[in-house]
């Protein structure tokens, strides 16, 4: 036992080291942040500095207070803690897959390590910074914590999951299932092992906590729970109104070619793209999850966790059945807690495949193929978008010279250290007002030469002065433009 604990424990130093490398690995191939990235980071910098943030600023806070209260404490630039943030996230969501899948089945110790290691939907997101990644790593902790009570009923296990569930809420309003299917599996235990009758005083003043912390999160998140209060009016004849309103706007041509099967056509076509970005986000593991989905792994799985993956992945999937009808798109972002959900059992589906087929030769090309796909992921080798970063730089250590500035492209107002408006992330030049002395614009040349592109801004803007040019080489750039 103490052989075995000491290499879980060597594993997962060796995973946390790897996970480190992945995130080093996207930043630094591909160093630009995502947009909402961005903007947290404007936000945690004021923050930092001590202002106050806007009332419509952001409708949840929450990640924004945390970096910008460590970033005061640390006295370092926001953008390195929301990075470092980034990292931590990444890191914890594979620790936690990896001791929640050792504690669904211990034997097969290196299969859970290549789960962990090279599961797809870890990589997807590795160098954005979003307030999901924390939800996905607390929901992971809350799985793999309560899994371990359903096991050995202990309350420090109960409390870290409690714990862990309400913090996936604070990151995403939707989490909220986690503690709701984390509460199923503790009545299920506790009817299991008859203690209905007999709850000790701990338990009950548990509760009470859940329900005096839950409270004060909707206090305090008041405008993030009205869009919960908006989806969950959709549920009943609203969703229904709103989907055949979405029907009645779709071309008369096409509306009298299909005639009643409209409705059939449209919602099989959104049910085919939330499972088209399911089977993206599992990648090589679709064929291990398809395993899986048998009679008795879906009862041993029951047996190991209380049914927990199993109702967190129903409750999930109705979560964005919802979303996906009510506004008819569906980002592979909102589809990432799902396919974690399903991990356990992708995990029992590839412990059968390696059963049905122990050749090591299947197993070890496997495993190089799922490590060559994650690191494909990570590393960006497209033209990239450094030219963003070379531009902002260029413009905050000639700020003085330039005068009143103008922004086509929030995000080179962020990296030249004028902020991210969020409300106007593109603004076009019909919308520039008076006395602006220097315009940044941001270009992209499709199907025509790139100076063509640069002439007929120069042309558009009225600003004929170039003083600083960067590209990619790929059509893509930004232009600084003066009078």
């Amino acid at each position: 036992m103490n052989i075995d604990m000491d290499r879980t424990g060597i594993l997962s130093l060796w995973l946390a080291a790897f996970s480190l490398l992945l995130t080093l690995l996207a930043f630094w191939t591909d160093p630009v942040l995502n947009r909402d990235g961005m903007y947290y980071v404007h936000l945690a910098r004021l923050v930092a500095d001590g202002q106050s943030l806007d009332a419509g600023a952001e409708t949840w806070t929450f990640l924004s207070l945390f970096l910008g209260w460590c970033a005061r404490w640390l006295s370092v630039d926001a953008l390195y803690v929301a990075i470092a943030y980034a990292a931590l996230c990444g890191l914890l969501m594979q620790l936690f897959t990896f001791h929640l899948l050792l504690r669904i089945d211990r034997t097969q110790i290196w299969l859970a390590l290549l789960v962990a290691a090279a599961f797809p939907a870890f990589t997807e997101y590795r160098d954005y910074v979003i307030r999901d990644a924390g939800a996905w790593a607390a929901m992971l902790g809350a799985m793999s914590a309560m899994t371990s009570w359903w096991t050995q009923p202990r309350a420090r296990y109960l409390a870290v999951a409690l714990l862990l569930g309400l913090l996936a809420f604070l990151c995403r309003a939707e989490m909220i299932v986690v503690l709701a299917a984390g509460g199923l599996v503790w009545l299920r235990g506790l009817h299991g092992r008859g203690q209905f009758g007999s709850m000790s005083l701990s338990l009950v003043l548990l509760l009470a906590a859940l329900a005096g912390l839950l409270a004060l999160a909707a206090l305090v998140y008041a405008v993030g729970l009205e869009r919960m209060q908006f989806y969950w009016s959709q549920t009943g004849g609203s969703l229904l109104h709103n989907f055949d309103q979405t029907i009645d706007r779709i071309s008369p041509e096409v509306i009298s070619y299909l005639a009643d099967d409209l409705p059939l056509v449209l919602g099989s076509g959104l049910l085919v793209m939330l499972v088209g970005k399911l089977v993206s986000l599992n990648g090589l593991f679709v064929v291990p999850l398809i395993a899986g989905i048998r009679r008795q792994l879906l009862g041993r799985l029951g047996q190991a966790d209380g049914g927990l993956s199993l109702m967190l992945a129903a409750m999930l999937l109705l979560v964005l059945l919802l979303f996906l009808f009510v506004n008819l798109f569906m980002s592979a972002r909102y589809v990432v807690p799902l396919s974690l959900a399903l991990l356990p059992l992708v995990y029992l589906g590839l412990i059968r495949l390696a059963q049905r087929f122990p050749a090591q030769r299947w197993q070890a090309g496997f495993a190089v193929i799922a490590l060559l796909v994650t690191l494909a992921h990570v590393i960006s080798t497209g033209p990239g978008k450094r030219y963003l970063i070379e531009a902002g730089n260029w413009i905050a250590g000639h700020r003085a010279e330039l005068g009143e500035l103008y922004f086509t492209d929030q995000r080179v107002a962020f990296y030249a250290d004028e902020g991210y408006n969020f409300a106007n992330v593109r603004q076009t030049l019909d919308e520039m007002p008076d006395g602006v002395t220097t315009v940044v614009l941001s270009y992209r040349a499709k199907g025509a030469s790139e100076q063509q592109v640069i002439d007929q801004l120069r042309k558009q803007s009225g600003f004929a002065r170039i003083l600083h040019r960067s590209g990619n080489g790929d059509g893509d750039g930004v232009l600084v433009l003066a009078r």
